[in-house]
């Protein structure tokens, strides 16, 4: 499936889809969490995703250590509550119904978070001059964003690498932290070619 290989390409970005969310959250569960719910979520998720998967666990371990606690099991039970064919619109709204409502803001907040990387990272390729940052990072002012785009959806600023060749925007998520697992990071200058 499509949408499944782009979950992977970049996870962030894919979480509203439920499909998505089974797979990210199967190869990242920590293994203490709900092991017999957790086999079966993994078992219909891993159907449709590719041969890559085991390549990204540790990876993966690690990343979700960050996240709320409950965060995974909540992904298997909501994953588990209705028929594996379903259209994405129906994954999204049972989805929504079937989770807690403080994942769905930490869900909500990443979702966001994301878009807001995507727009400042156009500003900075339309920037003429340097970018004002400060010494630990932070962005202070760029061209055409109003300051309230300087914060992250936790509050936090937004930091600003400008090491030549690897620019970096990173937003520090919930533990506030810059160089956590929970980082959420674009380059906005390192384009794909296909």
């Amino acid at each position: 499936m499509t949408r499944t290989r782009a979950c992977y390409r970049r996870p962030m970005r894919a979480l509203p889809w439920v499909l998505g969310l089974a797979a990210l959250a199967c190869a990242c569960t920590p293994k203490q969490s709900g092991p017999a719910l957790w086999a079966k979520a993994c078992d219909r998720a891993l159907e449709t995703i590719d041969d890559k998967t085991p390549e990204r666990v540790e990876e993966c371990r690690e990343s979700m250590a960050a996240h709320p606690p409950g965060i995974a099991d909540d992904i298997a039970r909501c994953l588990l509550a209705g028929p594996a064919t379903r259209t994405q619109a129906e994954e999204k709204r049972d989805f929504d119904a079937c989770i807690r409502p403080e994942t769905q803001t930490y869900f909500d907040r990443v979702i966001a978070a994301n878009e807001q990387l995507g727009t400042l990272g156009q500003a900075l390729r339309a920037q003429d001059g340097p970018v004002d940052h400060g010494p630990d990072g932070q962005l202070r002012a760029l061209e055409g964003v109003p300051a309230e785009q300087l914060v992250d959806p936790w509050g936090h600023p937004i930091i600003y690498s400008d090491v030549p060749g690897e620019a970096q925007l990173c937003i520090v998520g919930p533990d506030g932290k810059h160089g956590t697992a929970d980082d959420i990071c674009e380059q906005p200058f390192v384009y794909f070619q296909f």
